[in-house]
């Protein structure tokens, strides 16, 4: 290909925590005192559930932008060309409380 890009760079991301037990345990309590349980919660299914929900959007934020960079840059950045992405520390070490985060950044 003639031309093209002479840089790609993405700095798209963001952050969220883990699931913090108690506040979720808090939450399923406040629905079942407002009649919107319907069932017993089974509490380690839904922590489970929730903190699923967290790494998928970690993932959608984090790395899905970087796979589309980098398959845009297969097609269009000029030979020599600059390609960027922002890091995070998270990469480089263990990330408690954050394992959608840490997971996304490795």
């Amino acid at each position: 290909m003639i031309g093209g890009f002479d840089a790609i760079i993405c700095a798209s991301g963001g952050w969220e925590g883990d699931v913090d037990f108690d506040d979720m345990v808090e939450d399923l309590e406040e629905k079942e005192a407002l009649g919107e349980g319907g069932v017993h919660w089974d509490v380690d299914e839904e922590y489970v559930k929730r903190s699923a929900k967290v790494v998928d959007r970690m993932m959608k934020m984090n790395f899905c932008p970087v796979v589309a960079a980098s398959l845009i840059g297969e097609q269009f950045l000029s030979p020599g060309g600059l390609f960027v992405i922002i890091g995070a520390s998270a990469a480089l070490s263990p990330t408690p409380g954050m394992i959608g985060y840490g997971s996304a950044k490795t």
